[in-house]
């Protein structure tokens, strides 16, 4: 377990998995390769980034079931509001019906890996480091970082800086909302999931103007703002704010 200044590991990780997925995709454009050679590029990155994470999970001497694979026990509301966010943009966007099987289906392993990569570092990974500082900071450190390295997207030129801001601005807010669901339910599981179908949606769904992007996103912030409030709403179902270093002590000790 690295004994460093906890914050400065934790940016030091992040910015390990945005310079490797990155690495790799610079790597398939200037080998040219086909949209498929793109994604496998990336499948191989989040692959590599997986094992790593997971290693330094084990390495912190707490069992990786104890993040929570498990979708028990989690209230009804919670499952309805990320089945809301998750379809925002496939139906303010619509699907791309011209996207291939394979395409299809390699994209769907690429946000699995994403999905479980990315949440085991952002949701997991800065949890355990950041369990004694508090909620407050844990949520809003590990939302800012996630949502300042989707910046990295602005290394495509195709990518025009309003949609940048915009991808930054969404991710910090959707990672509020999966850093408050996983402090509530102790299910790495369910953000997990909710992570990775986000993901998948808003691959296959259309490519269109800015100002639809700009919608999409305006509503998409008003249902985090409502998603807050209904986690605050049930909060005390879940009694996470007088017990948060008490649970997780005791499972890190069993």
């Amino acid at each position: 377990m690295i004994k460093k200044n906890s914050y400065l590991v934790l940016i030091l990780y992040s910015v390990f998995l945005t310079f490797t997925v990155s690495f790799f995709s610079a790597l398939s454009v200037i080998s040219k390769f086909s949209e498929k050679g793109m994604i496998l590029f990336q499948i191989l990155a989040f692959s590599l980034m997986a094992f790593f994470f997971t290693r330094q999970i084990i390495k912190s001497d707490t069992p990786l079931k104890k993040l929570g694979f498990s979708l028990k026990n989690i209230d009804y509301r919670i499952f309805i509001m990320l089945g809301v966010i998750v379809l925002v943009q496939p139906i303010m966007l619509g699907i791309d019906l011209n996207i291939s099987l394979s395409v299809l289906l390699l994209t769907v392993v690429q946000m699995i890996l994403v999905g479980y990569t990315e949440e085991l570092l952002f949701r997991g990974l800065f949890f355990l480091k950041l369990k004694d500082k508090g909620p407050v900071l844990y949520v809003l450190f590990s939302s800012l970082v996630f949502g300042l390295l989707h910046s990295a997207s602005a290394i495509n030129p195709e990518t025009g800086s309003i949609l940048v801001i915009l991808q930054v601005v969404n991710a910090f807010l959707l990672g509020i909302i999966f850093a408050l669901i996983y402090f509530l339910t102790k299910k790495i599981l369910i953000v997990m999931l909710a992570h990775t179908f986000f993901n998948i949606f808003a691959s296959i769904s259309n490519q269109v103007s800015l100002e639809r992007n700009v919608y999409s996103v305006i509503v998409l912030s008003i249902l985090y703002v409502l998603c807050i409030l209904v986690i605050a709403f049930i909060r005390k179902k879940y009694n996470c704010v007088s017990s948060f270093n008490k649970s997780i002590s005791s499972e890190i000790e069993n």
